[in-house]
């Protein structure tokens, strides 16, 4: 029986394969089909499909949608407010770093934490997590400047922290107090030497070694502000203690550290790694993903990790991509077990690379 690829459901069964234009089977006959498969045979424009009748009669029926001209409108103009929170959260974030930056400098000089200016600072900016798309988080890399890399990575670590704390189901005051010890983390960093601090090139060990107590600076001067909670105080501290007991400056092991800090050091490690600093090239963000993956069993909590893997698996699928051997295309399936090897369809033909089964292959670049 012929069917329209738009009536498909889940359980349906082909009665024949469907062939793709370059000849290569794109789903085989007796497959039962799920939501992805559907998903991935309307990517290539099928119009109709063979389906086995005798599965299709015990199926409910699945009648054209009346009203799908006015939810494709719908789409696009949710599309459109999306883009237009997206481009005033860009300008907030930036007053938020110029924000952030002042007061850095005043810690260069001595000057006390206050927690009333950081708070006008950071929690507008939080309070819009609430509606905006992971497109922003994976985004903030490319905002930061080498020269003003630590003011960029507080104010991004404070937000991937609390977004990730919210898409974990915390409640809305306790992932803004996240995000507030996210940016506060590194506070004991004016602290450094700015040669360090700005450094072009590796730093020596005995640089290194000094950059190590920036987590009992920020405590020390953050942890007599009655403003904070002891959760937030705990996070500055611990932000850099690891699961394997080998963190720092205390290393704990991850049933002692405090779960906002098992957070931050997620949402840290994550920007670090993506941005370009003084020191470091940028590493590729799938790259970024899969070393936080492969690392979580000795260093990071897997709840976090997890969670953070679900955001980018959501945020991936759909998106254009470049493979490392040029082709472009789209993600058109994400196995949530393994976020940063999807399916992806090119955009020249019907071809598949199922980045799976072909280890050889990688996403060399996100295009959004």
């Amino acid at each position: 029986m012929k069917m329209k690829t738009s009536h498909l459901m889940p359980g349906y069964v082909l009665q024949k394969d469907i062939i793709g234009k370059s000849n290569r089977p794109i789903a085989l006959k007796g497959t039962e089909l799920t939501e992805n498969d559907i998903q991935i045979i309307q990517k290539f424009l099928i119009d109709t499909v063979d389906i086995d009748t005798l599965v299709t009669d015990n199926k409910p029926s699945n009648k054209v949608n009346e009203h799908s001209k006015e939810e494709a409108e719908d789409n696009i103009r949710s599309h459109s407010v999306q883009e237009k929170r997206n481009g005033f959260f860009l300008k907030e974030y930036r007053k938020a770093v110029s924000a952030y930056k002042d007061q850095f400098l005043k810690w260069q000089q001595s000057m006390p934490v206050s927690i009333p200016d950081l708070r006008n600072a950071i929690i507008p900016l939080l309070e819009q997590l609430e509606q905006l798309d992971a497109n922003v988080i994976f985004s903030l890399h490319q905002f930061a400047r080498t020269e003003e890399y630590i003011f960029h990575h507080s104010v991004a670590t404070s937000l991937i922290s609390a977004f990730i704390a919210k898409e974990m189901g915390y409640r809305r005051g306790e992932w803004i107090q996240v995000g507030l010890a996210g940016v506060l983390c590194d506070c004991g960093m004016a602290k450094l030497d700015i040669d360090v601090i700005q450094k072009q090139g590796p730093l020596t060990s005995k640089e290194f070694k000094n950059i190590k107590k920036h987590p009992q600076t920020s405590y020390v001067m953050i942890k007599d502000l009655p403003s904070l909670t002891s959760g937030v105080q705990l996070a500055v501290l611990q932000h850099h203690e690891r699961g394997n007991g080998e963190g720092y400056p205390l290393g704990m092991t991850l049933n002692k550290v405090h779960p906002y800090a098992r957070i931050i050091a997620v949402a840290d490690s994550y920007h670090a790694m993506a941005t370009t600093t003084c020191y470091r090239k940028a590493r590729n963000i799938v790259n970024v993903i899969e070393e936080l993956h492969v690392s979580t069993i000795r260093l990071y909590d897997p709840d976090v990790v997890n969670t953070f893997m679900n955001i980018f698996s959501n945020w991936l699928e759909n998106s254009k991509v470049v493979l490392n051997n040029g082709v472009a295309g789209e993600v058109v399936f994400v196995n949530k077990h393994e976020p940063t090897r999807p399916i992806v369809k090119s955009n020249d033909s019907d071809d598949i690379f199922s980045l799976e089964q072909l280890p050889e292959l990688y996403i060399d670049k996100i295009l959004g």
